[in-house]
């Protein structure tokens, strides 16, 4: 809706919604006019890429066939809104409040989702908050005019998280289904080439050199810092240091360690499936009441103890046909680094856009040390945060119930579970009411006014049906009567008349 208004109020102050048009007459605009439209595309962009407020639906998308969430997901749906708002730079170019909106959007975007990331426990809802975050980053490079760093995370991002996506769906394939990583560990060991696949996107998103993820997100942080948003920059690094845990955390706990699943469909044979049949409806229980999704869905509420794994065989790598395209990506993830260099010669993504961004300022480092120091800043980060990881997560978990963070987080881990219960929150304050509207329209209006009108024509004309169907009940004598009478009421009219 907030670009269909956008596009409505350009075509009624610029009478035309083409680019080029618009560009020309966006310094005769009014900057109230520019912020209110660079504002309303935000919305929509927010929307489509799921930034804060309007993020909650990506996480539950994720439930969706794993191929679906790294094209779609991943890779090009969830960027439109990054393309909208780099392709109308002009708009918010003129207008530094719409542009400053993008960047604290962004920025608050990049750090809520990764701290809901750390303690989720389905391998798919990892990376879909991982996805927002990673979202948040480009929006947070739009926001201080970065428009080139923005895509070029764009381009790394759609490598990297695409093979993460398949690499998760081959190992939900080779394990019956589960999805919680509690209950996996040391999957390498049976799974070599989705593994290695899967380390290499790992070690892409954590920022490490010389992958892509390094220098697109390396880029977007030297970029905030040289602009001058020093807040934003030093949130773009906490982001950071918690991507790097957060995946460490899952790659750690799928493909290295010890081996849970066995030890859980061991506990399933002894156990029986009456045991197994408990955790979901606890787990709908505990869903239901924090306002998360329903019992149908693998992703149990924060805080729920796994159900065990009903594996009917052990753990086997996918055909070719899903690990070959993992493959591929993960070397696109490796190499793709190439293209977003920040040294002359090898800039070829910026020449590639520069008709594009040809009016753009560029944020230049004020010198070589500078930009070399920031760099080497990146990588202590990325490190600190792949260490920590996996300092934590190296041997696996002893009991897949316990995992060490949530004891070190105690509530705030309950809260970044919950997603800072915003979902719980927008059903009771903005779903409840809307139902309980809705529900009145349909037994006030539709039912009682609209239905209401139509079975009242029907039900009359059917009384007034069967009243005449009383006068023709076949008897002559009723006739012969209704004969007379008539012919008597004629002729005391004619007689009146006279």
């Amino acid at each position: 809706m907030g670009l269909a208004i956008a596009l409505m109020v350009l075509f009624a102050t610029v009478g035309s919604v083409n680019f080029d048009d618009v560009f020309a007459a966006a310094p005769r605009m009014s900057e109230g006019a520019l912020t209110a439209v660079g504002l309303l595309l935000l919305l929509g962009a927010c929307g489509k890429s799921a930034q804060v407020p309007l993020q909650s639906w990506l996480g539950d998308a994720m439930e969706g066939p794993t191929p679906v969430s790294a094209l779609i997901h991943a890779a090009t749906m969830v960027t439109a809104g990054i393309f909208i708002v780099a392709r109308a730079h002009p708009i918010f170019e003129a207008s530094q409040a719409a542009q400053d909106v993008v960047m604290w959007v962004g920025a608050i975007t990049a750090l809520l989702a990764a701290t809901v990331a750390l303690v989720q426990t389905d391998i798919k809802r990892v990376l879909a908050y991982s996805t927002v975050s990673q979202l948040g980053y480009m929006f947070l490079a739009l926001g201080v005019g970065a428009y080139t760093a923005a895509i070029g995370l764009v381009v790394a991002h759609a490598f990297f998280k695409a093979a993460l996506f398949l690499g998760s769906g081959s190992v939900i394939h080779g394990l019956d289904e589960n999805q919680d990583i509690r209950t996996m560990g040391r999957l390498r060991k049976y799974m070599p080439l989705t593994g290695f696949g899967f380390i290499v996107a790992w070690l892409a998103i954590a920022g490490l050199p010389p992958f892509a993820g390094f220098w697109a997100k390396d880029e977007v942080l030297a970029k905030a810092f040289f602009h001058g948003d020093y807040a934003v920059w030093l949130i773009g690094l906490v982001a950071a240091i918690l991507t790097a845990f957060y995946m460490t955390r899952e790659t750690f706990l799928v493909w290295f360690g010890n081996e849970r699943f066995a030890a859980v469909s061991a506990e399933t044979d002894v156990d029986g499936d009456a045991a197994h049949a408990e955790a979901p409806s606890d787990s709908h229980a505990e869903s239901h009441e924090a306002g998360m999704i329903s019992t149908e869905s693998p992703t149990v509420a924060y805080g729920t103890p796994p159900a065990p794994a009903r594996l009917t065989h052990a753990p086997h790598e996918a055909p070719a046909t899903m690990t070959i395209p993992v493959l591929i990506l993960a070397v696109l993830a490796a190499i793709d680094g190439l293209i977003i260099l920040p040294f002359k010669g090898f800039e070829y993504l910026t020449q590639f856009l520069e008709p594009v961004f040809e009016t753009v300022k560029p944020i230049e480092a004020p010198s070589f040390a500078a930009g070399f120091a920031l760099t080497t800043l990146a990588v202590v980060v990325a490190v600190t945060g792949v260490l920590i990881g996996r300092g934590m997560y190296r041997e696996g978990l002893e009991n897949p119930s316990d995992d060490p963070l949530d004891r070190r987080l105690g509530g705030m881990g309950r809260l970044f579970g919950n997603a800072y219960y915003f979902d719980a929150v927008l059903a009771r304050s903005v779903d409840g009411p809307i139902r309980r509207f809705a529900e009145w329209i349909a037994n006030t209006v539709d039912q009682g006014i609209i239905d209401g009108a139509v079975n009242g024509v029907a039900s009359g004309v059917a009384s007034i049906s069967s009243g005449v169907r009383r006068m023709q009940g076949g008897v002559v004598r009723q006739y012969a009567l209704v004969v007379f009478a008539g012919a008597a009421a004629l002729l005391i009219f004619a007689l009146v008349r006279s």
